[in-house]
């Protein structure tokens, strides 16, 4: 089932929400006064945001970070195809557990990974890495609304329970001592462009010759479900970009 869910998730221009003006967008809230800037990106997927760093801040050295062999793979590609061997470092670890050293990252990133750990314990966790100073910058499915229909309630209290409003978060914020330094909600476009529109495709691909009574069937079903509920109900729920900062 894991080997289906990567072959699903894998070769497609991103694995969550977003796209390269998303990603320049919460950069452009960075402080930072220094040329040289050390980056960490966990759950970097096949490293689409990781790129789009390198290139916004031309002297970064960024460690990226996935558990998974395929998209380390995958990541490798992209790292040669954009000719940045020498700034971008992939590793293979799960998030909750990094060998690095703590306090020496200027900048965080998570694009749509942080929900893995829970938002608390990623922020609390994750940001012993980070310098003084230094930047958290992460996406994360967030509520819009505060009243919402019943059906779609139901459907992410049993795919992510954690999941909180902007006002929740907000506090779990607060409450780790991290600074706001801004936040945006990502346009429905950012969905679908690279994608929701990809995984669409990549469904219909894969489910030619599938077993109708396959648990891989069965991953399919509940992607396509997943993306019917957000055309469905999109102003109720999306990601939103938070940027904060280390005291």
């Amino acid at each position: 089932m894991r080997e289906f869910f990567l072959e699903l998730y894998g070769n497609l221009p991103r694995q969550a929400p977003g796209d390269e003006r998303i990603t320049k967008k919460a950069l452009s809230f960075l402080g930072f006064t220094k040329p040289e800037i050390n980056v960490l990106d966990v759950g970097c997927g096949s490293g689409f945001q990781s790129i789009v760093c390198a290139e916004h801040f031309p002297n970064s050295k960024i460690q990226a970070v996935d558990l998974h062999e395929k998209m380390i793979s995958e990541l490798k590609e992209n790292i040669s195809k954009h000719n940045l061997q020498e700034r971008i470092f992939p590793h293979k670890a799960s998030m909750d557990n990094l060998s690095f050293a703590f306090d020496q990252f200027d900048l965080i990133l998570s694009e749509g990974s942080i929900y893995n750990m829970g938002l608390h314990k990623g922020l609390e966790y994750l940001g012993k890495f980070l310098r003084k100073g230094g930047y958290f910058s992460f996406s994360e499915l967030t509520w819009l609304k505060e009243e919402r229909p019943e059906s779609i309630s139901k459907y992410w209290k049993k795919h992510y329970p954690e999941m909180g409003s902007i006002r929740g978060n907000l506090s779990i914020i607060e409450s780790l001592n991290y600074k706001l330094v801004g936040l945006f909600v990502f346009p429905e476009y950012s969905w679908f462009n690279l994608y929701y529109t990809p995984l669409e495709e990549k469904i219909n691909h894969l489910r030619k010759g599938l077993r109708p009574e396959g648990e891989d069937l069965k991953i399919l079903e509940e992607t396509e479900k997943e993306i019917s509920m957000f055309k469905l109900y999109s102003n109720t729920y999306s990601y939103v970009y938070y940027i904060l900062q280390k005291p």
